[in-house]
């Protein structure tokens, strides 16, 4: 069986996941995050641009179910607000 067979694509960003869905894989760069007992594990490749894009887009559902994202726009909105900026 070809490689490319036991891929399918996510909706999340051209992500394609295994059959089992525990490895998820950013073909741009060959990066993968994979489930080991409950804890996800990134392997990221590329330049350091694209180890970041990688890790956002592999990792984008965990990242907005965090809520980490309100936060840090409300700080930014402060950090803008505080310093004169907007």
């Amino acid at each position: 069986m070809d490689r490319r067979e036991k891929w399918a694509m996510d909706s999340s960003g051209g992500i394609s996941v295994d059959a089992r869905g525990r490895t998820r894989l950013d073909p741009d760069t060959g990066s993968t995050v994979e489930e080991r007992n409950g804890l996800l594990i990134a392997h990221l490749r590329g330049t350091p641009y694209q180890r970041g894009l990688a890790h956002g887009k592999l990792l984008r559902r965990e990242i907005l179910d965090s809520g980490i994202c309100p936060y840090f726009s409300g700080f930014l909105a402060q950090l803008l607000r505080s310093s004169g900026m907007t």
